[in-house]
């Protein structure tokens, strides 16, 4: 018996999550049918059932030197200027240096703007000029020339 305990403790594991994930679907299912309209997906309204002051935070671990990041980053941008005050964004640095050799010095300059309250400008700026410092070997001097956003 001690043989096959650690089989039956992953198939009681297993029958355990497939009746949770059953339970789930048929929840789901039961909420869409209840005769309230799905909304389209990329709809950037706020369903109606929500109360107007109610506030979504939205939290993004990102590195500046990630392309799919620097993708995704003019959608970030406009769904902050569409939803206003409804939104509060985060975002945490999250620089994969192994594998994207600037990013630490990214994430540093970053926070250097966030000590002179500049944050979201340098935050903009790194990922809307990603071609000008990716693979450069100084990327700080870049950054100094990247268009100046203190005065």
């Amino acid at each position: 018996m001690q043989k096959y305990r650690p089989f039956l403790i992953i198939a009681i594991v297993v029958l355990v999550a497939i009746g949770c994930g059953c339970t789930s679907l048929r929840l789901s299912s039961n909420q869409n049918s209840s005769g309230a309209a799905p909304t389209p997906q990329g709809s950037a309204q706020l369903p109606r059932n929500i109360p107007a002051d109610t506030v979504v935070t939205l939290e993004e671990f990102g590195d500046y030197q990630c392309p799919p990041c620097g993708a995704l980053h003019p959608s970030l941008k406009q769904l902050k200027q569409e939803f206003g005050t409804h939104l509060n964004f985060v975002f945490r640095n999250l620089p994969l240096a192994t594998i994207h050799k600037n990013a630490m010095a990214a994430a540093q300059a970053a926070e250097a703007a966030r000590m002179q309250d500049r944050f979201w400008e340098m935050h903009d700026l790194l990922y809307e000029n990603q071609d000008l410092w990716r693979e450069d070997v100084n990327p700080e001097r870049s950054f100094l020339n990247l268009p100046r956003i203190w005065v």
